[in-house]
């Protein structure tokens, strides 16, 4: 064929956050002496015709108290994401749709053998789940669905239902861990918690922070900070995908941060 019918929707924006939502979140954790890591998997909804999308940060999200060791998947302080009062602000556009929009988050807390638990949320959420390995320490405050058996660990999944926007996420943890709660899993955890329900995404964030751990993707490497560099690896990364060597959903999103940093650099200069 000489031509090809490939239609495209351009949404109007606003940078009123009224029709976005969180339709899922979902809190993991890890334990470690003196320290627990926890995990979120944010996924957002827009139920509105535009483009939520603010230049100076669209989506805002709240740390608890003495929260460290930050790391969002797949961004990079200063370019992605900026730090603020509260915890960080999100560059990123939510368009109108189920599902519109991604995000997790890892960070620190003081654990001995108590915390309590309280998780800020800036927007309106359907569902939220949280999940618990089986390591002897019990959770409070939200309701008891159960233990579940993923990929031959037992987990103990709880569910608090609907959060209203400036609510929180609250339960207490109490007691010691012991050694038996290690997870090992190399699902995808974004395309099962978008695909599936509460219980596979919150598998799903288990699933991918031992993933990250043992296996850094390749779109966490460092963006370059010459043009030439850039150009370079944009080349590269479409010799890549066109070679099948890279997924297409980490081909868009590290092609989209490449280019970006690229039409910052030419704007400067």
């Amino acid at each position: 064929q000489s031509t090809i019918d490939l239609p495209v929707t351009v949404y109007e924006t606003t940078s009123e956050p009224a029709a976005v939502r969180i339709s899922n979140l979902n809190v993991f954790f890890e334990f470690q002496p003196g320290t627990v890591t926890v995990g979120e998997v944010y996924i957002f909804s827009n139920t509105g015709d535009k483009t939520y999308w603010k230049a100076d940060g669209t989506l805002a999200f709240a740390l608890p108290a003495d929260a460290a060791d930050l790391q969002v998947r797949g961004m990079e302080e200063g370019t992605d994401y900026t730090r603020t009062a509260e915890g960080i602000t999100v560059i990123t556009p939510v368009t109108p749709g189920e599902q519109a929009a991604q995000l997790v988050l890892t960070f620190s807390l003081p654990y001995s053998s108590k915390l309590d638990f309280v998780q800020p949320v800036l927007y309106p959420v359907d569902v939220a789940n949280v999940l618990l390995p089986a390591v002897g320490v019990k959770l409070t405050g939200l309701q008891d669905e159960g233990a579940q058996d993923i990929q031959g660990t037992t987990y103990e999944l709880f569910g608090a239902g609907g959060l209203n926007a400036q609510g929180s996420l609250v339960f207490k943890l109490r007691g010691k861990p012991n050694d038996s709660g290690a997870a090992s899993t190399s699902a995808d955890p974004i395309a099962i918690a978008v695909g599936s329900g509460a219980l596979l995404a919150a598998a799903a964030a288990v699933g991918y922070w031992w993933y990250r751990r043992a296996r850094p993707r390749a779109d966490d490497a460092t963006v370059p900070a010459d043009r030439e560099a850039l150009l370079q690896a944009i080349a590269d990364l479409d010799d890549a995908f066109d070679s099948d060597k890279v997924q297409e959903r980490d081909y868009e999103r590290r092609r989209a941060r490449l280019k970006a940093r690229l039409l910052k650099l030419m704007q400067d200069d």
